[in-house]
């Protein structure tokens, strides 16, 4: 098991090469790219409809593209460690002491080593409301409706942790930003944690009526 996503990426590219029939020799490694490499194939896709895929389908594999593209546009080079500075440093100039303090190591949220508080991310999304791009971001969420309260969320799911967070919308007008943040601990499983989230959310919009 790779701690690196992109010798991740690339050992479930050459098993599914082999599946398909293609033979593959050698071992996955990275390494630099020729200025004369030839490119087999290239897709675009505009960057409001991709943040839609990525946060409505949890779209993994577009949230991890999309650090390496900031990386690029901001620090010069598409890679995990500048990508996930520059997101940083843009939440701070935006945001300045809205800015969560997180620890983030990756674009999908995989990895266990990413941290992040409730009041961080609520103060993330409050912001995030004041931004030029909010009603973008706004749209780019899932829609969930508790009764006549109704929401827009972003679920995060892991073997060790059950999440939501995102809006919610009064009838009255009132808009509350909100995060529950489900870790197993030292339980045995998580089985619990969806019917405890889900409450809680219940709880927040009886709370807004």
């Amino acid at each position: 098991i790779h701690s690196d996503p992109d010798l991740l990426a690339g050992d479930h590219l050459k098993r599914f090469l082999v599946h398909q029939g293609i033979l593959v020799s050698g071992d996955v490694r990275r390494g630099d790219v020729a200025s004369d490499a030839r490119t087999l194939v290239e897709r675009r896709q505009e960057l409001v409809p991709a943040l839609e895929v990525m946060l409505k389908r949890s779209q993994n594999f577009y949230s991890e593209q999309i650090l390496r593209l900031i990386g690029q546009a901001h620090g010069k080079e598409g890679s995990v460690a500048v990508g996930t500075r520059a997101v940083m440093e843009i939440l701070r100039s935006h945001l300045g002491e809205a800015a969560p303090a997180v620890n983030l190591l990756d674009g999908s949220g995989l990895s266990y080593g990413n941290t992040a508080s409730a009041l961080g991310m609520t103060r993330f999304l409050s912001a995030m409301t004041r931004t030029p791009v909010g009603a973008v971001f706004l749209r780019s969420l899932k829609d969930k409706d508790v009764g006549t309260v109704r929401g827009k969320v972003k679920t995060g799911t892991l073997a060790a942790a059950c999440t939501l967070a995102g809006y919610l919308d009064a009838p009255s007008g009132k808009r509350w930003a909100f995060a529950i943040l489900c870790n197993r601990g030292s339980a045995a499983n998580l089985a619990w944690a969806p019917k405890l989230r889900d409450r809680v959310l219940e709880e927040i919009a009886r709370a807004m009526r």
